[in-house]
């Protein structure tokens, strides 16, 4: 339940996959969720880099066989609804199961589904500060289009990619493991 000094259940940073993930699944739980995106319009790697697929919906094997759903399965209705034929295609360069995009069904879709679900979004927008006690955020400093506005929430969740909440919020950060390693390419070669 949120508390009468929180302006949201839960403040999620970035607008890719993962990030309209979690703001699916607090507003599905009932949150009042406010999710913030640096760019102008939602997506990701799907929108802004061009990654024209989602990998992951599906085992690997000779048949797809259907590995997730939830926030998946609304954000692929409504890319049918658009059109889309949403289909697993079998990549023959990774043997992954992919469902092929189109970066403006994409952008529409995502919209939709948060609206339709009650999530607030406010896009070219970022966090510029963040205010903590002890180890827990209590506040985050939103800049954007009109200016700056601070936000407080019970929870926040930092999907940007580049850890930029976390940063902010003086949150320590490796990269890597233990041992600085990176994970290896996954791809057959």
């Amino acid at each position: 339940m949120r508390k009468p000094e929180c302006d949201y259940d839960v403040v999620v940073a970035g607008g890719g996959a993962g990030g309209v993930g979690a703001a699916l699944g607090a507003a599905k739980a009932g949150a009042r969720v406010l999710l913030v995106e640096k760019y102008g319009f939602l997506g990701g790697a799907a929108t802004t880099s061009q990654v024209l697929a989602y990998c992951g919906f599906f085992q690997q094997g000779p048949e797809p066989i259907k590995a997730v759903d939830g926030a998946a399965d609304l954000v692929l209705d409504e890319l049918r609804r658009l059109g889309l034929d949403c289909a697993p295609f079998s990549s023959p360069t990774t043997q992954n199961w992919i469902i092929l995009l189109e970066s403006e069904a994409v952008k529409l879709a995502l919209d939709r589904v948060l609206a339709a679900n009650g999530v607030e979004v406010l896009l070219h927008t970022r966090i510029a500060a963040a205010t903590r006690t002890a180890d827990k955020i209590q506040s985050v400093t939103l800049a954007g289009m009109d200016g700056r506005t601070r936000v407080s929430a019970e929870s926040f969740v930092d999907a940007t990619g580049d850890a930029n909440m976390s940063l902010v919020a003086g949150v320590p950060c490796r990269t890597g493991d233990l041992d600085g390693k990176l994970q290896a390419i996954s791809a057959p070669i």
